[in-house]
Order: structure tokens, then sequence, then C-alpha cells
């Protein structure tokens, strides 16, 4: 099977509503590099501990609090597999929520801190460290950790984070939560259709679909019958994949073929209330580069919907 997948990226550092953050100064002994908005801490002589702390630009709160967030976060790792221990609730430090839990990778097992505050009414921020679990080794880099993430939270209350520009984050409707910067969307019957403005008129559509009954199903079933339903609805089914899963979501990848064109198609579904599933049905041209255009916004409106649904 070689169909190209929509890989569904983790929530930490998805959502967010600017392409600005306040830069801390980088303690010595440290190196800083971007990607993205984000901004990636590590040691200059990190020799395999795999040491990062990440820090994501200011993210839309999809109404919840800190240790909300941090909680949600946490359940997508818990549920997607590698960990094998969530550290309790988030500790609460005034409008702070930390949340630990430790990961296995092929590498050995990681240590991972999320550190979660609001920055208005709207915004918060998400703050990540991860060290290899070595209660020495992490004994030696948590106070230096602690204390870039108590200058990045006194850098975000000195007020500047707050004026930050909004970007393309603004819903154009009431009945759209969440359109990405150069995207529009629409509300019609009961589907919400996402189409990027500058796609040189090839196809690219986000369709998200009310939240609707699961009839008892658990939701690899539901996304089978929902998917083959859809995929029937074309003239030709090429292949797909098994339904897998991560977390609380459950994927599935189709290639179809409709009056000759072939087209990608990512199925995405998750809970959305008491017995019911939210479908996410992500249509593109069978073209890689167009794929790889405009994957990260359509991550971006599956993110924003499963993280309001939690």
């Amino acid at each position: 099977m070689k169909i190209q997948p929509l890989l569904i990226a983790a929530l930490s550092g998805i959502i967010f509503l600017t392409q600005s953050a306040l830069a801390i100064e980088t303690p010595p002994g440290w190196k800083v590099e971007t990607h993205g908005a984000e901004r990636h801490y590590t040691p200059e002589t990190d020799t395999g501990f795999d040491i990062l702390l990440r820090i994501t630009p200011p993210h839309n709160n999809m109404g919840k609090s800190a240790a909300e967030w941090a909680k949600t976060v946490a359940r997508f790792f818990a549920g997607g597999g590698p960990t094998i221990n969530v550290n309790g609730d988030p500790v609460i430090n005034g409008d702070r929520a930390t949340i630990s839990m430790t990961l296995e990778r092929p590498n050995g097992r990681r240590y991972l801190q999320i550190t979660v505050y609001p920055l208005n009414a709207k915004q918060l921020r998400e703050i990540a460290f991860m060290i290899r679990d070595d209660a020495e080794l992490r004994q030696r880099y948590q106070p230096v950790v602690d204390s870039m993430i108590d200058a990045q939270y006194a850098e975000d209350h000195a007020g500047a984070a707050a004026d930050a520009d909004t970007g393309g984050n603004q819903s154009s409707s009431d009945d759209v939560p969440f359109v990405p910067a150069g995207w529009s969307g629409k509300h019609t019957g009961n589907v919400t259709l996402y189409t990027p403005q500058d796609s040189d008129k090839k196809i690219f559509i986000v369709s998200v679909y009310d939240p609707m009954p699961d009839a008892g199903m658990n939701r690899t079933t539901w996304l089978e019958f929902a998917a083959s339903g859809i995929a029937k609805g074309y003239d030709k089914v090429l292949e797909h994949d098994a339904v897998d899963g991560a977390g609380e979501l459950v994927v599935t990848n189709y290639r179809l073929e409709e009056k000759g064109q072939k087209l990608y198609a990512n199925f995405t579904a998750f809970p959305a209330g008491k017995d019911k599933m939210r479908l996410v049905l992500v249509i593109c041209e069978e073209d890689a580069a167009l794929l790889q255009r405009f994957q990260e916004d359509a991550k971006q409106i599956i993110a924003a919907y499963f993280t309001q649904a939690q």
C-alpha cells in the first residue's frame, strides 16, 4: 500500500493565533533554533540525551483552562501507544498547569513535561520539555529549564504577547470556529467546507461533518462504515488502508478516481459528545506537492475540532 498519508500531528503546537513569540535570552551553553513559529532550545553539547525545550506560539484555548488543555495533551499522548506513565493530574502553580509523563521511544525512555498558562481570555502558551528519563540528568538540567520557563512567563505577562496579531485564525462566520490564514470556510447543511484560496484551481477540500450518532459502533467500525459509504459515491475505489488509531482519533486513507481524476482521501473520526462521532474528510488531487503545501493547514483544522470536542 503506497497511499500518501495525511498524518495527524500531536495537538501540542498545532493551533496557534500568531506567527511571533517573544524570545527569551538563551542561557550560556545552550542554543536556539526556530522551527516555523516555534523556538527549540537545546544544550550545545547534547550528546544523545535528546534534551529539548520547545516554546510554541500562543494558541487558541478553544474555551479550555490551562489545566484542561494540559490534560487534553496528556490524554493524546497516553492514547497514542508510546506513553507508559502519566504522572497524575496537572500540578497547579498560580495560573500555570504542569503535567508530566514517561514515553517509551525506540532509543529509550524519555521524560516529557508540559507547562500551560493563559495569556489572555482567548490565548494560552504551551511549553514542552523532553529529556532522557534519567534522574541525575534531570536534576542537572531541570533548574535551567525552570528558569527559562519562568523567563518566558514573565515576558508574556509584560503584555506584548496579548497584543500579537491574531492572523488568519479569526472565523469568517459564527458557524465556523476555525479558519486558517489564506482559507475560506462555510457551513452548509450538515458540513463545514474549507478550501485554500490559492490552490491554483487544483482540488483540495476539507469537509468537517456535524456530529453524527455512533449507532452503538466502536470508533474503528464506525469509521470503516462511514468511509466506505462515502468512497462508494466516487467512480472507483482504487485502494485503501485499514483503519488506524492514534489516541481518540481513528484514521484511514483511500485512493479514489472521479471522472479520470485520481484523488487522495483521508478520513479522520473522533468522539464529539455522548454517543456521537465527528468525521473529517480531506480530499485532494493525487499531487504530492499540493498535499505537502496544504496538509499542515488541514491538520490545524482537524486539531481545532478535536480539541473543541474534548
